[in-house]
């Protein structure tokens, strides 16, 4: 499969430094009587042609309504409810990490403008709110907080939480959960998630995937505690953790603060999850005190931010909703000869002014290129990036992906992560797993749990048969594994290929586990639409020689 491209679009804003100087300059930097006669003066191809400097030249501070900002000002002022309650030093520690904050300061610049926004949540049983009420979930008390701290009461939220799912379903499936306009996306995958360095992989297609979309959302992590798998240092959080840092997307761990202290005092862990069926903690789900104490860590995030947007305004911070700057940027040429198109044989003293008041490592610099050979005559000096990272690209999508070697070359670059996916658990028609042919298979519901519907088979020798579209040239399917609930094996194959096809067991020896996976059927193939065809077999793995099969999701690329 291609793992490079040339980007078609090859967007001419130069890495971070070129955009952030249109939408952050002081109020003086472009002024009407700084050259420009009629005020308006543009960097063409860098932001929407609504972009003008007198525009730009109001972005060093918030830029909201009054009123909603008054109103945050006041709540600002207010004793910080958060560190009353858990202690400043329990926040830190809840912070696995923070980051540049790019993307969140770009969603409270939307909430301040009075803009509409939207929240979308991924994740699992937990989120869904497995054992408590609706009332009591820590998504919906923080939209409660979220919509009384900003003083706006229509902040859409969107719950996407699929039970018994990780980040390989909502990897492909994630646009069947969360809205295409997000603004705002939380990430709950911790607990479903074990600590398996695929899970790594998984949750980068996730981020990449969401932070892609239309709006380029803010993306949160959230690591719930757990303690019925995984280890004491988490399960999959601790797989996830180094892709949350590489792209800069801010991390809240309940766990942290929690797991050493439980340690020593067990006593307290029954006040904290819910009961099983014996009575007993539920490892795996908090209960209403959980999602409250995970409801204020996340609302303690956002008002330090805001607060520190509001109270403490920067020339050097990007005060904006406008997606475009956290595009991945792509040039076409070196930073010297895009700046000096862009600014004209002033560009090092227009860039220089530009950046005045910029932490001195974000600036801009002369620099002469080492020589090729010692007979050659020294270079001519070059102008140079900001060795280290400026507001502009906080956020940005990186060209690498997290687990492949340094490649210097710009051509190279992650494509861009766009897959399909027909589930059962998909809210549109369109998106729903149906067969075009299926003999002994069913669609069937958990009479306890009504958000976990499969097409299900019992009797060897059932046949269903899909049709996907693939861009990449790889199908999988995601089905439930087990060791208790009696399941089987099924063969799976692309077209009439059935010699090569994949055998996919849905019984595993992990007792502490009943969730969904995904299997490779087909990958190497042409791009179009495929059939994929599934058989159950008499074989089986199950010690009690049972074959059930539930099957979830067929996804492509």
């Amino acid at each position: 499969m291609p793992h490079a491209y040339l980007d078609p679009r090859r967007h001419l804003l130069v890495v971070g430094v070129l955009a952030f100087v249109v939408i952050v300059l002081l109020s003086a930097a472009l002024s009407p009587t700084s050259g420009s006669g009629s005020g308006s003066f543009q960097f063409p191809g860098l932001l929407p042609s609504s972009w003008s400097s007198n525009h730009a030249a109001d972005k060093a501070a918030p830029q909201g309504r009054p009123d909603l900002l008054r109103h945050v000002h006041n709540e600002c002022a207010k004793p910080d409810e958060f560190e009353e309650r858990f202690g400043r030093a329990n926040i830190r520690m809840s912070r696995a990490y923070e980051g540049s904050f790019g993307r969140m300061e770009r969603f409270v610049n939307k909430v301040l403008a009075g803009e509409p926004v939207k929240i979308g949540i991924v994740g699992g049983s937990v989120t869904k709110g497995h054992g408590i009420w609706e009332s009591e979930q820590y998504w919906v008390l923080l939209g409660s907080w979220l919509e009384s701290f900003f003083g706006r009461s229509d902040i859409v939220r969107v719950n996407g939480a699929i039970p018994a799912s990780g980040s390989d379903y909502f990897s492909y499936c994630f646009s069947l959960h969360v809205p295409a306009d997000a603004d705002l996306v939380f990430i709950e995958l911790g607990i479903n998630d074990e600590g398996l360095p695929e899970h790594t992989d998984n949750m980068e297609n996730l981020i990449r995937g969401l932070s892609a979309m239309e709006n380029a959302p803010a993306v949160v992590l959230l690591d719930i505690i757990g303690m019925g798998s995984g280890q004491m240092a988490g399960s999959g959080g601790r797989m996830h953790l180094p892709v949350a840092q590489y792209f800069d997307v801010p991390v809240v761990s309940q766990r942290l603060p929690l797991a050493k202290h439980f340690a020593r005092f067990p006593e307290v862990v029954p006040l904290y999850f819910v009961p099983n069926y014996w009575q007993d903690p539920d490892l795996r789900h908090i209960n209403a005190r959980g999602h409250k104490d995970m409801a204020g860590l996340i609302s303690s995030l956002f008002r330090d931010v805001t607060c520190d947007m509001v109270n403490n305004p920067k020339p050097n911070r990007l005060y904006t909703s406008d997606p475009a700057p956290v595009l991945e940027s792509l040039p076409g040429r070196n930073y010297d000869a895009e700046t000096r198109d862009v600014l004209g044989s002033d560009a090092v003293d227009e860039i220089h002014r530009l950046q005045a008041g910029w932490p001195t490592e974000m600036q801009s610099f002369l620099h002469v290129p080492r020589r090729k050979n010692d007979e050659d005559k020294d270079p001519d000096p070059m102008l140079y990036p900001g060795v280290w990272m400026n507001p502009a690209e906080f956020g940005m999508l990186p060209r690498l992906r997290s687990l492949e070697g340094w490649d210097y070359n710009l051509e190279h670059r992650s494509p861009e992560f766009r897959p399909h996916c027909l589930s059962t658990r998909a809210t549109e028609p369109k998106f729903n797993l149906t067969p075009i042919a299926s003999e002994g298979w069913e669609w069937w519901v958990h009479p306890d749990y009504k958000d976990k519907p499969y097409l299900l088979a019992r009797d060897p020798g059932a046949k269903v048969t899909f049709e996907i579209d693939t861009a990449m040239g790889l199908i999988r399917i995601y089905s439930l594994r087990s060791a208790t609930f009696g399941f089987g094996k099924v063969l799976c194959w692309v077209g009439d290929d059935r010699e090569h096809g994949v055998t996919v067991d849905g019984y595993w020896d992990n007792k502490d586990l009943n969730i969904g996976r995904f299997s490779t059927i087909g990958e190497w193939l042409e791009p179009g639409k495929h059939t994929v065809t599934c058989e159950l077999l008499k074989e089986t793995s199950d010690p009690e020689g049972r074959t059930e099969f539930r099957l979830i999701s067929l996804m492509s690329r």
